[in-house]
Order: structure tokens, then sequence, then C-alpha cells
């Protein structure tokens, strides 16, 4: 058996050093879906709908189980800028 201060059990980081883990790939994953969105050059309600059911739930996924970070709303703010 393997004693480590963190480890992943369905997609979330458990453990006491979990904290700084936690959302580095969330954010990255949303980042490159917005980038993917903006990529497909869609009309602007087929960007919001991929938008919201692509890019979002990502992040709503883990904010179930732990805390936003900090500059959440900057994040997603540069999201949906890039996306649209």
């Amino acid at each position: 058996m393997k004693i480590q201060s963190s480890a992943k059990y369905l997609g979330v980081f458990l453990g006491p050093k979990a904290g700084a883990k936690q959302w580095v790939a969330p954010t990255a994953k949303y980042e490159k879906r917005c980038k993917a969105i903006n990529a497909e050059d869609a009309p602007m309600r087929m960007a919001v709908s991929r938008y919201s059911t692509h890019a979002v739930t990502v992040l709503g996924y883990m904010a179930q189980f732990i805390p936003p970070p900090r500059n959440i709303i900057r994040l997603e703010l540069t999201g949906v800028l890039r996306a649209l």
C-alpha cells in the first residue's frame, strides 16, 4: 500500500494536500473547450448553447465537491469572451 498526502478518486483529489491540485485540470479543460467553441465560428445562439452545455459543466461538476478558486469570476468572464 502506498501512502500519499492526496489521491484522485472519481475526478476529485482527496487528502490534506489536495487543495492546490483541485482546480488545475478542470480550468485547463474549461479553457480548452472555450477555445474550441471559438474555433468553430458558429452563430451566436449555437455558440451560447455549446458554451452552456460543454464548457460550464466542467466547472459545475467540481464546484459540487469543493469551493471554487478566488479567481473564478475572472476565469469565467475570460472564457465567455473567448468562446463568443
